[in-house]
């Protein structure tokens, strides 16, 4: 199995990214209820592309097709 470094990852960057985000308000960073209203009005089109960008990546990098059905 080939190796990279670690910061290469997409799964350890999304875990930092995670952690980052849970523990700002420890040091200090705050939202406000407005902030909060703002993300949480967004946070259904931002799920929706994100899905979307995801499906059209995955197909572009599928090297099979796809078939219903067993085998």
């Amino acid at each position: 199995m080939e190796s990279k470094f670690i910061l290469r990852s997409k799964t350890v960057l999304g875990l930092l990214l995670a952690t980052v985000v849970m523990w700002a308000g420890q040091f200090g960073f705050d939202f406000s209820q407005e902030d909060s209203n703002f993300i949480m009005s967004n946070v259904n089109e931002l799920v929706a592309t994100g899905g979307l960008a995801w499906a059209l990546y995955g197909r572009m990098k599928a090297e099979t097709t796809v078939r219903f059905g067993g085998d």
